[in-house]
């Protein structure tokens, strides 16, 4: 069964830390530790609010050590805040946990976020149960490609590559690759319209973003072959194309469209021409990127929504162990 997907931004984050500002004052910690890479921003923001001195450890996770050559820890009997972003299996959690206990140190864990499988359960934590959390950090973790690879990995062959070299990119096609043809165009003859857009040179300036996995298209599946063609004399590169089955989604609900199948391909950034639609595709889709194209400035504009409204969207409250 697909997991649900909740998408914690730095705001929900930061907020949920800032509610438990007095349980963490209250704790008197003498240093804060986060673990790199995911916990550096918690930690960042706990240190700020109980003002206790920060520091790090780098874990290992394919080999399970610990480096703590730039930790100062504090003498045995100290407590200090553990911070992580996630306890997953809780492997990484549990191990720099029990490493600070062999170190004489009281050690109280928060993560962002705790899946119900882990190994260990944090001091302070957002619980989300069956849910699938996702990261700003963190949008390209349910890729394919890094799915395979992270198996790959904890199977000890190969090297894990970069982040971003994980990100699955789609793109809009009218009004990214070629101009947007006016509405009224399509409205008072139709066929005069596709055979005017057919016509339209290219514009490749939206491939400075990335090359496109998917090219998910609002044009109605019969017009496949002429835009395959239209693509291919243009020398447009994509995986994948996708057309609109009128069947299925209306003309009105070509942004539902668009998201159901960016959804579908975990896709972690998508390429919208029309900012209505951007907008809307950004609300459907929180946990991946939605840039908005400008075809006239040849730039892209990151698309924001009501954080607010996310959140009461999503379903879910924050449940918060405390120790």
């Amino acid at each position: 069964m697909k997991r649900q997907k909740i998408y914690f931004s730095y705001d929900k984050i930061e907020r949920w830390l800032r509610s438990i500002a007095l349980p963490l004052r209250a704790l008197k910690a003498d240093s804060v530790i986060g673990v790199l890479r995911g916990g550096y921003f918690p930690a960042v923001l706990v240190s700020h609010i109980t003002g206790a001195p920060l520091s790090f450890l780098r874990y290992d996770r394919v080999t399970g050590t610990i480096d703590a050559s730039d930790v100062k820890l504090p003498p045995p009997g100290a407590r200090v805040i553990l911070c992580e972003d996630i306890a997953g299996s809780g492997l990484t959690l549990l191990n720099c946990h029990d490493y600070l206990l062999s170190k004489g140190l009281d050690v109280v864990t928060v993560t962002v976020i705790q899946d119900k499988l882990s190994r260990i359960s944090p001091d302070f934590s957002i619980n989300i149960g069956d849910a699938r959390g996702i990261l700003p950090w963190e949008r390209h973790v349910g890729t394919r490609q890094y799915v395979e690879h992270s198996g790959s990995l904890i199977n000890g062959l190969g090297v894990r590559s970069q982040d971003h070299e994980y990100e699955v990119w789609g793109f809009d096609l009218d009004g990214v690759f070629l101009r947007d043809v006016p509405t009224v165009m399509y409205e008072n003859d139709l066929q005069a319209a596709i055979e005017y857009r057919a016509k339209l040179p290219s514009d490749l300036s939206a491939l400075r973003l990335a090359r496109p996995y998917a090219i998910i298209t609002g044009r109605p599946e019969e017009d496949r072959a002429i835009t395959e063609r239209w693509l291919d004399e243009h020398a447009i590169p994509y995986t994948h194309l996708y057309l609109r089955d009128p069947k299925k989604y209306s003309d009105n609900e070509t942004s539902k469209y668009k998201a159901s199948i960016a959804d579908e391909l975990e896709l972690t950034h998508y390429v919208e021409s029309d900012p209505a639609q951007a907008l809307a595709i950004a609300d459907l889709l929180p946990w991946s990127q939605v840039l908005r194209w400008d075809i006239d400035r040849s730039r892209a504009i990151s698309v924001f929504v009501n954080e607010v409204a996310l959140s009461r969207s999503s379903g879910t409250s924050d449940l918060i162990s405390a120790r």
